[in-house]
């Protein structure tokens, strides 16, 4: 007769999950980042269980994680015997060494809890083996089994709710709001925003120069502040001294009066994170997880939250551009986390990529990387610098000029789910730190946009003809640049002209001939311009 096999205890650790414990009681900051890793039924010991549970109950409070204040909880629920007692958590902070290696303690508790989880569902996959007559709906039970254990991990946000949760009540109908919490109207709303330009644009300086703007409540750009108050710049490339810098020139162009100045300083916070590894998410095992620094971010400033959240750049913030969508959506959940939790615009600074820089792309995939990005935020604001050597490109609008000490960036409202589609674009003419806006009048409709070319074209004829100047269609499109139309649009200015007889085909005088260039396009004299109206 054969000895029956010792039986084997499950795999769980027993100093990992103590240390774990007593490295959060020993330093609060832990807890956001165990919490990732483990719940409160990854723990093998009842105590433990217990302690973690009452632990989560204290920190959804913003309630303190020490010994004196997690005792009491326990008490308070009967439950501080069950948990070791007050003596036990003296020594779970005595015994442990530091609370700088919660991470890996945490991870060796969620391997045994895993391991534990394998072992079981595995001797109830074989159990149902040996007793069902169905080989396929074991493996599709196992499958099953497998994959949640693979799943583990997972906020208990993911878990499906009851239907009856899902119906909404006719107050939650009566209080649901179309468009979140306006900012800036027809710019910043409490939701994830991108802006995107190249190098050199002065990205970060606009913003400084909007942050002042909403924490005064002056329009910036033209556009109401619906809601002042004040930003977070949380910056990865410039350091604290050189933002504050560029933040005092600003102030000072503005010529603010004291309480302005007052509420500009106020409304203005640099977190200064250069040379250290701050990041939104994190590469693990070939995953994209979140970190705690978008959580943090909302405890830090729940009682006193900023309007907008800045994080330049957003490279910085992000864990790999090998995995560029998966890093990039990412980013997108950890920005909702803070907007959720701070009812607040967050917004990322974003450089474009090498080609739509040189192209001067104005459209909300002009940003370097993948589409998750831009498919993902709500709100998408392009930069471009204008180069007034650009024939081609779009033209300032009146009264927008360049000069000797300025520039000229184009800011496009390349995507906006809460205002009207096709916003102008705004021009931002730069000297020094004093800025000026002017914004593009609203396209022409096609047809009142035809007539007044047409116009324009036969004026420019008329006017060249008066100084002896003859032009056939080939010319003209040869002259785009100067007439500020394109050939296509030339071609068809010249078709109208032509149908409604304003101009005719002549004969070029003798000495212009040459080869087949015999006539000209020539305007009818007593034919009177055409109204757009």
């Amino acid at each position: 007769m054969n000895a029956p096999e010792p039986i084997r205890e499950p795999p769980h650790n027993l100093h990992a999950e103590q240390s774990v414990l007593g490295s959060i009681l020993l330093d609060n900051e832990t807890w956001d980042e165990v919490t990732p890793i483990l719940c409160d039924q990854d723990f093998y010991h009842r105590a433990h269980r217990l302690l973690f549970r009452a632990m989560a109950k204290l920190a959804s409070n913003n309630l303190p994680l020490d010994h004196v204040t997690l005792a009491h909880t326990l008490e308070r629920t009967k439950q501080l015997e069950a948990s070791g007692g007050l003596s036990y958590l003296g020594t779970l902070i005595h015994d442990t060494p530091t609370p700088k290696n919660a991470i890996h303690y945490a991870r060796i508790v969620a391997d045994a809890a895993r391991r534990r989880d394998i072992i079981r569902n595995a001797e109830e996959v074989i159990d149902a083996a040996y007793s069902s007559g169905n080989h396929a709906d074991v493996l599709t039970d196992a499958q099953e089994r497998f994959s949640e254990i693979g799943n583990r991990g997972v906020s208990d946000e993911a878990t499906p709710p009851p239907r009856a949760a899902l119906v909404a009540t006719e107050e939650e109908l009566s209080a649901a709001c179309l468009t979140p919490r306006c900012v800036v109207s027809e710019h910043t709303y409490a939701d994830v925003a991108q802006v995107v330009g190249p190098g050199s644009t002065g990205k970060t300086t606009i913003m400084i120069h909007e942050a002042v703007h909403i924490a005064i409540g002056r329009p910036v750009w033209g556009l109401d502040v619906q809601s002042p108050g004040w930003t977070l710049f949380i910056t990865a490339e410039d350091q604290r001294e050189r933002l504050l810098a560029r933040f005092r020139e600003i102030v000072a162009a503005l010529n603010l009066d004291p309480d302005e100045r007052s509420k500009a300083i106020n409304g203005f916070g640099v977190w200064d994170v250069t040379g250290a590894e701050v990041k939104l998410i994190r590469a693990e095992d070939g995953n994209i997880v979140l970190t705690a620094l978008a959580d943090r971010i909302v405890r830090a400033y729940r009682d006193d939250p900023p309007v907008v959240v800045n994080f330049d750049p957003l490279v910085s913030f992000g864990a790999s551009e090998a995995m560029v969508n998966d890093n990039e959506q990412g980013i997108i959940t950890a920005a909702r986390r803070m907007v959720k939790g701070l009812n607040c615009c967050v917004r990322v600074i974003h450089h474009t990529g090498k080609m739509n820089a040189r192209e001067a792309t104005l459209d909300q995939y002009s940003g370097r990387g993948g589409s998750a990005l831009p498919d993902g935020t709500r709100m998408t604001t392009v930069l471009q610098r204008w180069n007034p050597d650009d024939t081609a490109g779009p033209r300032p609008p009146m009264g927008c000029h360049p000069g000797t000490n300025s520039s000229i960036t184009i800011m496009a409202r390349a995507k906006l789910s809460y205002a009207p589609p096709n916003l102008p674009r705004i021009w931002i003419k730069r000297t020094g730190f004093c800025f000026e806006h002017f914004t593009e009048l609203p396209p022409d409709p096609p047809e009142v946009l035809q007539i007044r070319q047409a116009n324009q074209l036969e004026r420019f004829l008329r006017s060249e003809l008066d100084q002896g100047r003859r032009y056939t269609l080939r010319d003209l499109e040869e002259k785009k640049g100067i007439i500020s139309m394109t050939r296509a649009e030339i071609r068809v200015a010249v078709a109208e002209l032509r149908v409604s007889g304003r101009i005719v085909d002549d004969a070029l005088p003798r000495d212009q001939c040459q080869g087949s260039r015999k006539t000209y396009l020539c305007p009818v004299p007593t034919a009177p311009l055409q109204s757009a109206q």
